[in-house]
């Protein structure tokens, strides 16, 4: 399945209407996750985040895999991560897609203050989101951030009564990846 995002991906930011667009693509990028419970502080990354810039639309698209997620405090964290609330063999690959809404230059080198309006998918269950970032453009290069915070109960994600002191209703994500210019 994250194969088929990945070539989705590929595909979706690729295709040439009638110019050819520039596309900055990668899929090494870096997503960590923070959960700051009463009771305990959970953190969790992965530096297999795949995803595109159309320069030229400014569409943008983001995709992982939830079990490349590592880091736990132990192995039952990361099982319990996978089985039980992110349910990754139903729900392997969690996606961003959406537009910057900000008139911003993508093809000028600099650095920008940016918003994205989309669709976050997460646990199977879509959410529309405007998430802020900073976009640096040097050359060929694109380097995006962003930090923000997904309540668990917008994507289905359930928290047992047991647990409910040792796992945070809101996590914090921070994204963080270097995208290439295609060659035109």
């Amino acid at each position: 399945m994250f194969l088929l995002s990945l070539v989705w991906l590929v595909l979706s930011v690729t295709e040439m209407p009638q110019q050819k667009d520039t596309v900055f693509a990668g899929n090494a990028g870096n997503v960590r996750f923070i959960s700051d419970a009463q009771l305990e502080h959970i953190e969790a990354a992965t530096d297999q985040l795949a995803g595109a810039v159309n320069g030229t639309s400014r569409e943008v698209f983001f995709s992982l895999s939830v079990v490349s997620f590592h880091g736990f405090n132990s192995g039952l964290q990361s099982e319990h991560f996978n089985e039980n609330y992110l349910e990754s063999d139903l729900f392997p690959v969690a996606t961003f897609k959406g537009k910057i809404i900000d008139d911003i230059d993508l093809m000028q080198n600099g650095a920008f203050e940016v918003r994205v309006k989309g669709l976050l998918t997460i646990h199977g269950v879509t959410v529309e989101r405007i998430i802020s970032g900073k976009v640096v453009i040097n050359g060929t290069t694109m380097k995006v951030e962003s930090t923000f915070p997904v309540l668990l109960a917008d994507h289905n994600i359930t928290i047992p009564k047991i647990v409910e002191m040792k796992i945070a209703r809101q996590v914090t994500v921070m994204v963080n990846m270097t995208l290439i210019r295609n060659k035109s």
